[in-house]
């Protein structure tokens, strides 16, 4: 309650709410968490252009991720990793110049601090999470992306993602505006958090 006896909210009160650095959304997270259903709906509903990365990467090789990261001759798995990355990367700087767009990123394009900070500078960034058990169950589901998608270790799937996310959570952490737990929420609730936020943040001054 304030002094005059009114219901105040603390983040109105006590926390500085920090302003846009540009007008693009983009979506982080690991695979399964919702980046391109959520990217696409969201685009859809503020009537803006979604890039997927990962589509920008294979239009721009003219094959899947999952062949682009095969080691070419002369080329061991983490040459071909690191190529890989660094077609991502040209692709993260082109594409984030841009302006008022939803972007999804590929689920590791935050393990390099070229792509944070490329994603960061004119953009709001929301990092969409899941339990492992959801992100497990949205992947297997996944026929289509499946094709597309890669090992990134040797072990079975429902033992990979929390190994990956380990590796990752202190780059989301870096890079993130916001966050979102998509484990339980429909679709069009995401938008909402997503343009709550996005507006109370191109209000701040």
């Amino acid at each position: 309650m304030g002094q005059d006896g009114s219901d105040v909210e603390m983040e109105d009160r006590d926390v500085k709410i920090e302003p846009l650095r540009g007008d693009n959304i983009v979506l982080i997270g690991l695979r399964g968490s919702g980046k391109t259903e959520v990217g696409k709906a969201l685009a859809s509903a503020m009537n803006r252009t979604f890039i997927d990365i990962d589509d920008e990467v294979e239009a721009d090789q003219g094959k899947p991720i999952s062949e682009i990261v095969k080691p070419l001759p002369g080329e061991d798995k983490i040459t071909a990793e690191r190529r890989f990355r660094n077609i991502e990367t040209r692709i993260i700087q082109h594409f984030s110049r841009l302006s008022g767009v939803v972007i999804a990123a590929g689920g590791g394009a935050v393990e390099k601090t070229e792509n944070r900070d490329a994603l960061r500078e004119r953009s709001f960034v929301v990092w969409l999470e899941a339990d492992d058990t959801t992100l497990f169950n949205r992947l297997m589901a996944d026929k289509v992306g499946e094709r597309h998608r890669y090992k990134m270790t040797e072990l079975p799937l429902d033992q990979e993602i929390p190994l990956v996310r380990q590796r990752r959570h202190k780059d989301y952490m870096k890079t993130q505006d916001m966050s979102i737990d998509t484990s339980k929420k429909e679709v069009k609730e995401v938008i909402h958090l997503i343009e709550k936020e996005f507006e109370r943040r191109k209000a701040a001054k």
